[in-house]
């Protein structure tokens, strides 16, 4: 392995490692705050009427928050969130990817 490629892979480890440490101190602070329930978010991001989500949802959620994914993105993003792969979110997917993954009330701590 070129002095090149170990630089460009240990960059993409740190990017992946600190990426994983800013998502979930977020999921962490929602989690903390004493009226969120994941269900609530769910029902009010507005990508669920019968509790799936599909990609047209996601994308309608986003725009009106003012984010324009491309369309790989908004696919990348979907198939992250749908984990059977059948197209749609349901609300089990979306609270594995928004709840803490790390011990309740600690973070990695940046």
């Amino acid at each position: 392995m070129s002095g090149e490629t170990k630089e460009l892979y240990k960059r993409t480890w740190q990017a992946i490692l600190s990426n994983e440490i800013y998502s979930e101190n977020l999921r962490q602070k929602l989690n903390n705050k004493p009226l969120y329930k994941v269900w609530d978010a769910f029902q009010k991001s507005e990508i669920s009427g019968v509790e799936i989500a599909d990609i047209d949802s996601f994308r309608d959620l986003l725009n009106r928050n003012r984010v324009y994914p491309s369309e790989k993105q908004l696919v990348d993003l979907v198939s992250k969130y749908d984990k059977n792969h059948d197209g749609a979110v349901s609300y089990r997917d979306f609270e594995r990817e928004v709840s803490p993954r790390s011990p309740r009330g600690r973070g990695y701590g940046y």
